[in-house]
C-alpha cells in the first residue's frame, strides 16, 4: 500500500501484531476454503478438480 505510513500505528498495536504476521487476522476472522477455491479458479490460479462439500472452517 503506497499510501500506508508505518509511523502511525502504536507502539501497543505493532507488539500485539508481531505475532499475527502471516496468519488470516486476529480475532474472528474465518476462511471460508470453498471462497477461496472458487475465486482461485476464477482468476486461473488454481484448477478445480471436483466439489466437495467444507468439513471444517479454519479459524485465524
Amino acid at each position: 500500500m503506497t499510501a500506508a505510513n508505518p509511523e502511525a500505528v502504536s507502539p501497543t498495536a505493532t507488539k500485539r501484531g508481531l505475532a499475527q504476521v502471516g496468519t488470516l487476522g486476529s480475532r474472528n476472522h474465518f476462511l471460508e476454503v470453498d471462497r477461496v477455491a472458487e475465486v482461485s479458479h476464477q482468476l486461473g490460479i488454481a484448477t478445480k478438480v471436483a466439489r466437495l462439500l467444507p468439513m471444517a472452517v479454519i479459524k485465524g
